[in-house]
């Protein structure tokens, strides 16, 4: 509760802020109820995920309810832009040249200011990443980037088939090797 209590000035700040967050422009937002979106979006991506289970499902419900009061009232959440073809394979080249995990970040990182990513983007994006632990990092702090829940949802169900992958992959490895049989 403790933490919560520190977050609703946060969130009425962020939603009185006249600063856009997420490294967007005035100009790119010019309806201040959008502005709202950003704000609360931002403080869901960042502060929420640092509460416990308990808090954190209360100031999500919060933040439902300030946004279905927003649509009530005729605002319509700006849709996040997914990166273009071009400079996505721009990005996907110098993550596959780069080898170091950290350096692999920095160039996500200049890359991602601007945009979200569809399901098929982030997944190729995690494929560029050698190690598994890695693999893990990358995902639970980029994950927020994927443009929508649907996004969201068929990203998941490609990581779950690449676990049942390698699931069959190793009992099958594991029955080519046991002399019993």
């Amino acid at each position: 509760m403790k933490k919560l209590i520190w977050i609703l000035p946060v969130v009425i700040a962020g939603i009185l802020s006249t600063t856009v967050l997420y490294n967007v422009s005035s100009r790119e937002l010019s309806n201040p109820k959008e502005q709202i979106y950003g704000n609360l979006q931002f403080i869901e991506d960042m502060y929420i995920k640092n509460l416990d289970f308990k808090e954190r499902r209360l100031a999500i419900s919060k933040i439902d309810e300030i946004f279905a009061l927003l649509n009530k009232m005729g605002a319509q959440p700006a849709a996040p832009t997914v990166m273009t073809d071009s400079p996505f394979y721009n990005l996907l080249k110098e993550m596959k040249t780069t080898r170091k995990y950290e350096e692999q970040l920095n160039v996500f990182h200049k890359y991602s200011r601007k945009y979200y990513f569809n399901a098929a983007q982030f997944n190729s994006l995690v494929n560029t990443i050698t190690f598994s632990s890695d693999k893990i990092s990358f995902i639970r702090n980029n994950i927020s980037l994927i443009s929508t829940k649907e996004e969201l949802l068929q990203f998941m169900s490609i990581v779950d088939k690449h676990i049942q992958d390698d699931i069959f992959k190793r009992d099958h490895t594991t029955s080519l090797f046991d002399k019993r049989k």
